[in-house]
């Protein structure tokens, strides 16, 4: 390991970027790759214009994803006859419309899938599929199905973004300690973090906490001034930014204590990770983390059950996260695979490489449901389902609808945007808020639905002679504000008497055109509650 001197100039350690980074001297791998990248001679060119503000997830379920167990058919003939061993019985199967249901160990993503915050695309893949684990990976990460492409889909967004900056990190890879395709790039700098404690500037002796921030300040100083070239400037920049970042993720880390329920493992860590980072603000919009193990050639049956249980539960403890945080709306996830599987089950009780499988995009601004088409199990090519979505039409979605850039050049080419995302509200004029009520059981029944967008929370008093239960709270009375951590189009209370005589409950309600006043109650003479 390797100790700067005072002495040290910035132009020597420029020149010698890659040696300084192979000895130590800044650890996170990206500082590792723009050495190599300056040493090759490679051209950069500069980013043109910026985002907006939001999270990206990206979640690979490595291996190949049986889609025909993820999303399922019910009642379906051929589906059973192809699958005499790991069909998933109708039973079993949680139903999303009765034609289709997800595995019976997305408990969890149903009861999202209920509030309006999964959708679900049938049918993904592209013309002329690739079967083979590494050359398919590279297209879903390059989106060049035609060619070898070395840029990642996300590299490319990240090099006209406008968004990377010296005092934050736009993108990561979480749970790995190599960079995804998908954020590969010659200009944008992107780290892969396997873990906290591994993702930090290590002195000779670690332990001596003086010697470290000693060497640290003196790197700094090395660095103080501009180089003048633009490789130069930006390796200058990339080593500062992990020095600072390094320190910073680790105090985000322990800023945050998840509330959420993760499995205990590599998977659950990672997304357990995200959320500290998210919750922290460290400024990074796009993570990427991968779920291994999808490749189900045997004994299929209990290991894609297990894989299931494990996305359904690292998935709903972050989006409960998200929720404490208030930021539910401001994340999606996205899963994709390299392939689905073959329709019909192998001699080993599991499935062969094939083509369409679903997608998931998920978060609170994402516009649930099914989207595309559910392919035929009877209209077959060569054994394989057909596709109906390409999935070049969902990165053409979120890079348009969700990071608010045009698609066409990152993708090369023109897609169909699927509605996987919510419209922006017209506010103006201001929709109404509409609010519905009935007596029965001994309590008025209250509706609320949002004029614009989702009720976000209400106000409610100060209350006459009422006793309201709301969004897990029970028996209210006085002057409270109730936000709701899942908002949605409609929220419902319910109002009861505390004594004989009129109820008056005035409620101020919040949706995403602003506030709203209105009040509910009844006469002494109101009959059922």
């Amino acid at each position: 390991m390797a100790i700067l001197s005072n002495t040290i100039s910035r132009r020597s350690l420029l020149a010698k970027g890659a040696t300084l980074v192979a000895a130590g001297m800044a650890v996170p791998s990206f500082i590792a790759e723009t050495a190599r990248i300056f040493e090759s001679g490679i051209q950069l060119t500069p980013t043109v214009h910026a985002a907006g503000r939001r999270i990206l997830v990206i979640i690979q379920l490595a291996g190949g994803n049986d889609g025909l167990n993820t999303v399922i058919p019910i009642n379906n003939a051929a589906y059973t006859a192809a699958r005499p061993g790991i069909a998933i019985p109708n039973a079993q199967i949680l139903s999303l419309n009765g034609s289709v249901g997800l595995h019976p160990s997305l408990t969890r993503l149903k009861s999202r899938y209920d509030l309006g915050q999964v959708g679900v695309v049938q049918g993904v893949s592209y013309p002329n599929p690739n079967r083979s684990h590494f050359r398919g990976t590279d297209i879903w990460e390059s989106a060049v199905p035609t060619r070898l492409e070395a840029k990642g889909w996300v590299g490319r967004y990240l090099e006209t973004c406008g968004c990377q900056r010296a005092d934050h990190l736009e993108a990561m890879t979480v749970g790995s300690s190599q960079t995804a395709g998908a954020f590969w790039t010659e200009m944008a700098l992107v780290p892969a973090v396997a873990s906290i404690s591994n993702f930090r500037y290590t002195s000779v002796n670690n332990g001596n906490t003086t010697q470290r921030s000693s060497e640290i300040a003196t790197l700094r100083t090395a660095l103080a001034q501009s180089e003048g070239t633009q490789q130069g400037e930006l390796l200058r920049q990339s080593i500062l930014t992990a020095l600072t970042d390094a320190d910073i993720l680790a105090a985000a880390a322990a800023s945050y204590t998840p509330r959420g329920t993760y499995p205990a493992n590599g998977f659950g860590n990672s997304m357990k990770l995200i959320s500290q980072l998210v919750a922290a603000d460290v400024g990074t919009s796009i993570f990427y983390v991968s779920l291994g193990g999808f490749d189900t050639h045997s004994g299929q049956l209990a290991a894609h059950a297990s894989l299931m249980a494990t996305l359904d539960q690292a998935v709903d403890g972050f989006l409960y996260d998200m929720e404490q945080i208030g930021k539910l709306d401001d994340v999606t996830l996205m899963t994709f695979s390299e392939f689905g599987r073959r329709v019909a089950q192998n001699g080993s009780s599991g499935t062969d490489h094939g083509v369409a499988a679903p997608m998931f995009v998920i978060g609170g601004g994402v516009q649930g449901g099914l989207h595309g088409t559910y392919p035929s199990l009877t209209d077959l090519t060569s054994g394989d389902l057909k596709m109906s979505v390409d999935f070049r039409s969902v990165y053409a979605a979120v890079l348009e609808k969700w990071l608010n850039v045009p698609s066409a050049t990152l993708l090369e080419g023109t897609f169909p945007t699927l509605s996987l995302f919510e419209e922006p509200v017209n506010c103006s004029p201001r929709p109404q808020v509409r609010v519905a009520t009935s007596v029965s059981g001994g309590r008025m029944n209250v509706t609320v639905t949002a004029g614009g967008g989702k009720v976000r929370s209400i106000r409610f008093g100060p209350t006459q002679n009422a006793l309201i239960d709301v969004d897990g709270l029970t028996s209210q009375t006085g002057t409270f504000t109730r936000t709701f951590a899942s908002p949605a189009t409609a929220q419902a209370f319910y109002v009861r008497r505390q004594a004989p005589g009129p109820v008056t409950v005035p409620i101020v309600v919040t949706d995403d055109c602003g506030a709203w006043n209105t009040f509910v109650g009844g006469g002494a003479g109101t009959t059922g509650f």
